[in-house]
């Protein structure tokens, strides 16, 4: 017993002890793992995508249903770490029993016993607690299979919105605020006239000062109707490819900028918020007032004509989300009739009226391996980027650059009030092909869980169906044109706690069939793929306790089947695999499999093993003395997907 407690205390040491400099987050490491009660494991694991106030923040994150039924989103449990770092929070302990959770507008401290312990994920939190404690709205989209959170403080980090950001600390208090310094990377922060600079030096070869070269040195200034920054920055112009040493000015009218602790001009080109007008009719005399969604508190008021016409102007919404009101109408003071409206705003779009002006230009930079201390200066570069509001639903946009020739962009937003639709055209041209082209994406959703979708380049174009026909059953088709050619592929895909299939039909552009089916009934899965020549079928067992745990031992039996016009080989390999659990420290899981071969070109062992090198992408290192396409030894490298079809659907692949 004693010896199980101290395992458990160093496990959890082990997960709360991170320290990360460029994000500033301090996990705690004083506190007793009695205060915290462990995740209950009989529980299911899966993997969502992670939005912050709408935006994209290209990440998926794992998450741990505490309930048998997925759709009690309040207790869906999310890693604490992940959290923090999209939310820009710092979590620091106060002592044993309480911990410290500072955001960019308010500090809040929370009982550890309000946290939880999960075996693979560390300190958890779930959706709930977030909206309770930490005023951390959350929307879940089975659709596109995301997570949105929504802090209502709206100072987001931004840093990782965007991969080329400007990493810019907003608290700021004296002329040197901040000195970071690692094995390659040397970082200064500070404050002066009213502004922020910053100064961040790379030395990718700590054994040769050759290699040293300044990657950041920048002055920023901003405020609610303009920025200003000054020194080495990335383009902010159409592709955005490189990097240059100048000046970065952007001007506002009639609109505020999205609130942000980094500077993104992206970010900084789009609109807090966006007035949109409300009208309807009712029965003339009728009360109707405008209220959250939450709430029956009215926001305002009035009282339909003559002719029942009722309106309520510049009502806020948010760019990049959708923005839900609900109206009521009384009547001989009781609510006669509840009406939802739903906004959904472009990130892009601006109010009526309301413009942005971007001007950037400066000198090429380029970096690398022993080209100076600055890099290598070359031609200058530059470009403008322009946009208004024309009216509450249409936005345009002229933008021009130079990186060695001209290149221009128009551009088109329009997002009707009324009607779920989403429209972005955009005319350009492309110093590599000559010409101007166009490239358009058009959006329709008319209910919630049925979504078309249309984009079209200079290349190819794609249609995208998604419907999801019932809570747990969805249908997917999706047809691609390219150089005139079709490819048409058809998912539909079922899960519950105990069963779960995914089926897809796809027919190339050779005119091909393809078939790829992957199902599971409780500790069994069955797994098969035809891909013309090619015929993959497995068959695997998890010997682990909890089917859909993710990790632990299988046994497998695997046949391959390869058609050529000189051959047809085939290949059956009985197999034993073996997966740890996730390690956020060591940056996942890894994966070791042995298993012996009999087909038509003989026989003999196979050997693998693979590692997660980030969620969503692992190594794989196979070494197989048979196979269906050579009859002598062979070993093999490559990058794979990892991304989970369902709960415990990463197979290993012999």
């Amino acid at each position: 017993m004693f010896c199980q407690q101290i395992c458990r205390q160093l496990q959890f040491l082990s997960w709360v002890f991170t320290l990360s400099i460029s994000t500033l987050i301090v996990l705690p490491t004083q506190v007793h793992s009695e205060t915290i009660v462990e995740v209950h494991k009989e529980t299911e694991l899966f993997a969502m995508g992670l939005l912050v106030a709408g935006q994209d923040i290209s990440t998926h994150i794992l998450v741990r249903s505490q309930s048998k039924e997925k759709s009690n989103y309040t207790d869906w449990l999310l890693p604490l770490d992940q959290v923090a770092q999209a939310l820009n929070l710092q979590v620091i302990p106060v002592d044993e029993q309480q911990l410290e959770l500072r955001s960019p507008a308010q500090v809040t401290r929370i009982p550890t016993q309000e946290l939880q312990i999960d075996p693979q994920l560390g300190l958890v939190v779930s959706l709930g607690k977030l909206q309770n404690l930490l005023a951390v709205n959350s929307e879940v989209n089975q659709t596109s299979n995301s997570i949105n959170l929504t802090p209502q403080w709206l100072a987001l980090r931004q840093e990782t919105l965007a991969s080329k950001s400007v990493s810019l600390p907003n608290q700021l208090s004296s002329n040197i605020n901040n000195i970071a310094i690692k094995a390659t990377e040397n970082m200064i922060l500070g404050k002066a006239f009213g502004g922020d600079w910053s100064l961040r030096t790379y030395q990718p070869d700590i054994f040769d000062q050759r290699s040293l070269y300044l990657y950041e040195a920048e002055y920023l200034h901003q405020s609610q109707s303009s920025d200003y920054l000054i020194g080495l920055q990335p383009q902010s112009w159409l592709g955005g490819r490189g990097r240059f040493l100048g000046l970065t000015t952007i001007q506002r009218w009639g609109f505020s900028p999205v609130i942000a602790n980094n500077f993104d001009h992206r970010q900084r080109l789009q609109a807090d918020q966006i007035g949109r007008t409300i009208t309807g009719q009712t029965t003339p005399g009728t009360i109707v007032k405008l209220a959250r969604l939450d709430s029956d508190e009215a926001i305002a008021e009035t009282i339909a004509g003559i002719h029942g016409d009722y309106r309520f102007e510049d009502v806020p919404t948010f760019g990049g989300k959708i923005t839900k009101y609900k109206l009521l109408f009384y009547s001989q003071d009781e609510p006669a009739e509840v009406k939802i409206v739903a906004f959904a705003t472009m990130s892009n779009q601006l109010p009526l009226g309301a413009s942005a002006l971007l001007i950037s230009g400066g000198i090429e930079q380029t970096l690398g391996i022993n080209q100076g201390f600055l890099g290598e200066m070359g031609d200058f570069q530059g470009g403008i980027t322009y946009r208004h509001g024309l009216t509450e639903d249409l936005t345009v946009g002229l933008s021009l650059g130079y990186d060695e020739a001209f290149q221009g962009l128009g551009e088109l937003l329009y997002q009707p009030a009324h009607l779920p639709l989403q429209v972005s055209l955009s005319l350009l041209n492309s110093p590599i092909t000559p010409g101007w082209y166009a490239k358009g994406n058009i959006q329709y959703q008319p209910l919630s869980n049925l979504t078309l979708n249309f984009s079209s380049d200079r290349l190819e174009r794609n249609i995208v169906f998604n419907w999801q026909a019932f809570p747990r059953f969805n249908v997917n088709l999706r047809g691609k044109n390219y150089e005139h050619d079709w490819q048409t592929l058809v998912r539909l895909s079922y899960q519950n706690d105990y069963f779960a299939t995914i089926a897809t039909v796809e027919l190339n552009q050779k005119e091909e069939l393809l078939w790829n089916f992957t199902s599971r009934i409780g500790h069994l899965e069955l797994v098969y793929s035809d891909q013309a020549v090619f015929q993959r079928a497995e068959l695997n067992y998890n010997l682990s306790r909890l089917a859909n745990a993710g990790y632990g031992h299988w046994l497998v039996v695997n046949h391959e089947n390869r058609e050529s016009p000189e051959s047809h080989n085939h290949l059956t390999i009985f197999g034993w695999r073996y997966r740890s659990p996730r390690n956020k420290d060591l940056g996942g899981y890894w994966e070791v499999g042995l298993g012996y071969g009999l087909g038509s070109t003989g026989s003999g062992l196979v050997l693998s093993t693979a590692w997660e090198l980030t969620p969503g992408l692992r190594l794989e290192l196979q070494y197989k003395t048979v196979s269906t396409q050579l009859d002598d030894n062979a070993l093999s490298f490559k990058l794979a997907p990892s991304f989970d079809l369902f709960s415990n659907s990463r197979q290993w692949r012999f």
